[in-house]
């Protein structure tokens, strides 16, 4: 609301999105002067040990959801992906609005594919070695924490590409997806994380490449101080 008549009285602003830059430029029609005030700042992972992939030996992969149960998140989306992927667990971590978390009740009473674990204080509390893979739906996002966090162990992401998602999660470190109605390229994508695992080891290694490098805590302190 005041970002605008802000500015010139500035030196610099943060950002850990090129994204919500990009927007203001667009929104604002930002002269130079101004727009080079506007700096990208990469949000550093937390870190993490690495997980191992687990067995899935006679058993259907299991993909974790976790997050608020709200409409930003396209629990729509993520409704259809169950109902169209029999050939996966889902596991459903979180809560939220009461009308969307009856909606889920009602789907976990249809489909015997998907599971409500409750809530979680933090990512450590949930068993994410058991996974083959993250699931991220959303209809517009900032720079998810959770992303960089589960990206930072090792854990395949198979995402929304909305806001600065696509900013950690690309062709090389995951599999972004631009459709946000359509659980078909979802379900291709899930697919192709238990049947290449070639193809998974290569974009867990490039994610670990890009976090160690661009997304540091060295490099985040190093860049402030420029």
């Amino acid at each position: 609301t005041h970002f605008r008549a802000a500015l010139p009285y500035l030196h610099r602003v943060y950002f850990d999105t090129r994204y919500f830059i990009e927007e203001l430029q667009r929104q604002y029609g930002l002269p130079p002067t101004l727009a080079a005030k506007l700096h990208y700042l990469p949000q550093p992972s937390a870190g993490g040990k690495p997980l191992v992939p687990p067995s899935r030996a006679g058993q259907r992969p299991r993909i974790v959801w976790a997050g608020r149960f709200a409409a930003q998140k396209n629990v729509e989306l993520l409704m259809k992906i169950v109902e169209n992927g029999a050939s996966f667990e889902f596991d459903i971590w979180g809560s939220g609005q009461p009308e969307i978390e009856a909606q889920l009740v009602d789907l976990a009473g249809r489909c015997g594919n998907v599971h409500l674990k409750g809530t979680f204080a933090s990512l450590a509390e949930l068993p994410l070695g058991e996974y083959a893979a993250f699931l991220f739906t959303s209809h517009y996002e900032g720079m998810p924490t959770i992303i960089l966090n589960i990206a930072a162990m090792g854990l395949p992401i198979v995402a929304t590409a909305v806001g600065g998602v696509g900013e950690v999660v690309n062709e090389k470190t995951g599999w972004p997806i631009a459709e946000r109605h359509d659980p078909r390229p979802y379900l291709l994508a899930l697919a192709e994380v238990v049947s290449d695992p070639g193809k998974v080891e290569a974009k867990v290694a490039a994610m670990q490449d890009q976090l160690a490098t661009s997304r540091s805590w060295q490099n985040f302190r190093e860049e402030l101080l420029r």
